[in-house]
This record gives structure tokens, sequence and C-alpha cells, in this order.
């Protein structure tokens, strides 16, 4: 491999090739080191989350900006639905995690880590008359027309009783969907109401023009959290995923 010249010992050309592998090899090898480390520490992976409507506009994007910063070689998928239909996915397989409103009763199977508070509010377009009022009772809302989600969801049940209790029939409903984007522009250009998040209100009043209604008897606070299997593999980079989401739930709650 080497050879004998005037000046000393050179390398002879199988010795150069062999040099040059063992570089190559050595250089695969730290990469390899790094992937290893990389993937025990949760920064190499492919994340199915689920996530409910609100917690997709108020709590995901932070978070997954910040775990791309982190962990730029996971790659997340998010579907946005509500927990009717991510609870089946999960226990399906098709989907790692779900980030939402955690259900009243834990089903069986899933596991449930609580990260913070959210609070329900009533709330209309600027302009609308129950604005001026400095309290709004429920029968106030009885003439009211809103705009909110499909029925089966659990904060429709619990507006739907909180009425019923009172002797008033239900709200309602003008326009009926998931999504709280076209709820909110809806609201934006009409006399609906809504009732959802004090994180979502907040974040949309000025720009759509909303204003919170003072309706004691409907001010609902609810658990956000995170669910996944309770015997299934959590990978490295959904541990991550799940410290990312409890450090941005703590910076929300500090700026509510």
């Amino acid at each position: 491999m080497v050879k004998r010249t005037p000046k000393g010992v050179e390398l002879t050309v199988e010795g150069s090739a062999l040099l040059l592998h063992v570089r190559e090899l050595r250089l695969s090898l730290q990469d390899i080191a790094r992937e290893i480390a990389d993937l025990s520490q949760g920064r190499v992976g492919y994340l199915r989350i689920g996530a409910g409507p609100i917690i997709a506009e108020h709590l995901l994007p932070a978070a997954f900006i910040a775990m791309l910063k982190d962990s730029p070689k996971v790659t997340l998928k998010g579907s946005v639905s509500d927990n009717d239909l991510m609870i089946p996915a999960l226990r399906n397989g098709e989907l790692d995690l779900i980030v939402n409103y955690l259900p009243a009763s834990i089903p069986e199977g899933i596991v449930q880590e609580h990260l913070y508070d959210d609070e329900f509010v009533v709330f209309a377009s600027a302009g609308h008359q129950l604005t001026r009022l400095k309290r709004v009772t429920l029968a106030d809302l009885t003439q009211e027309r809103w705009a909110l989600s499909e029925p089966n969801l659990l904060y429709r049940q619990w507006l739907n009783r909180k009425f019923q209790d009172n002797g008033l029939p239900p709200p309602r409903v003008a326009v009926e969907t998931r999504s709280v984007r076209l709820r909110l522009q809806t609201l934006a250009s009409s006399d609906l109401l809504d009732f959802t998040s004090r994180h979502v209100f907040h974040e949309a009043a000025q720009r759509y023009g909303l204003k919170e209604l003072p309706v004691k008897e409907l001010q609902w606070t609810r658990p956000i959290g995170v669910i996944y299997r309770k015997d299934a593999y959590l990978s490295p980079a959904a541990r991550r995923f799940i410290e990312i989401l409890k450090a941005t739930a703590k910076e929300i709650t500090k700026e509510a």
C-alpha cells in the first residue's frame, strides 16, 4: 500500500484508493451516528397529527413552527377534524396524536395529557343589537340565529342542554359548519351569534369586527390536551412534539 521514494514513503495507487474509502466510511459512520442521535432525540420521523378546527387555528401553527425549527428532518401531516372522527382514526392507527379538547370521559385504551384550559363565550358582530346590553340573559338569545358546528359535537350538546335546563328552546341554527373561519366571516356581515373559544375570539375580534356578549350562564371552561393510544408505540418524534406542545401551551396561557 506504500512505496519508498527518494523523498520518503508514499501511498501506492491502491493505498490512495483505500484511504479515500476509509475517509468516506468514516464520514458515513459519523452521518449514521448523527442520524441515530436525531432519531433518539425525536428530530427525525413522520408524524400524523389530528387537530380540532379551533386548535388548528390557534395552537397548532406555533407548535408546528417550533417543531420544524427544532427538528428540520421531521415531516408533519396535519388533519383537521373533531374527536368523533379522530378518535376512531387514532384507534385504527391512522393518526399518531390528537390535539384537541379532551373528552368528558377517557375512552378505553386512550391516554390524555392536559395542556391548558380554554373558555367558551358567545359573540356577535360589533353592530349587533345585543352588544349594547351590559348583561345578556338566555331568554334574550331565544329569538337570535346562530352559526355553529355540527349537533353531535360535545359543545353543541352542552349549549342545547343549557337552554333546555332553563325551559327554553335550543338555539336556532342558520349556518352549520365545522369551519371556524367560515363562521367568523359569516358573523362579521350578519346578525348571527357564535359560541366558541375565547382565544379564537380575541384573535379574530379586531379582524372581523366582533364583540363578546356578556352571557354569564354560557361561560364554559374546557380542557385542551394531547390524546394517543395507551399501548401503541409512541415514537421519539411524537414525544418531542408533545414536549413542544406543552411549551407552546405555556406561552399561550401567559399571553391570555
